[in-house]
């Protein structure tokens, strides 16, 4: 899987990029999240699985990935049973890049003006 943070029209991006980074130092080390907290992120995760399919959806969705009913609903009980401690690990141990054994990567894209100095590599898109 793929985990990614974007920015918009940001004009400081390398500030950007020191906030997602201390973020999941945030989330893993310094704050303990709250029940108020798992509630609404797992309400708002659900708010995305359980949108309302039309007739053809289900059976596409089902002809197409072989995904039932009963197979959703597995899903969603998993879900609903994540814990902060949960959360937390994960986080560790595939965000947290001296943790993680994954390659990571950072890209900036944007008018050359952003004038970004370092350690970055330029590369001019045609």
């Amino acid at each position: 899987g793929v985990f990614s943070f974007f920015s918009y029209r940001d004009p400081s991006p390398l500030e950007t990029i020191e906030t997602f980074a201390r973020s999941i130092k945030w989330v893993t080390e310094e704050h303990d999240i709250s029940e108020r907290e798992m509630t609404e992120a797992k309400l708002s995760v659900f708010g995305d699985l359980d949108s309302p399919l039309s007739v053809s959806e289900e059976g596409m969705t089902y002809f197409t990935t072989g995904i039932t009913d009963d197979m959703r609903q597995e899903r969603r009980d998993q879900f609903f049973e994540v814990t902060a401690n949960d959360l937390k690990d994960v986080a560790a141990k595939y965000l947290l890049p001296e943790a993680s054994s994954r390659p990571t990567s950072v890209a900036v894209i944007g008018e050359e003006s952003l004038a970004i100095s370092g350690d970055w590599k330029h590369v001019r898109l045609q």
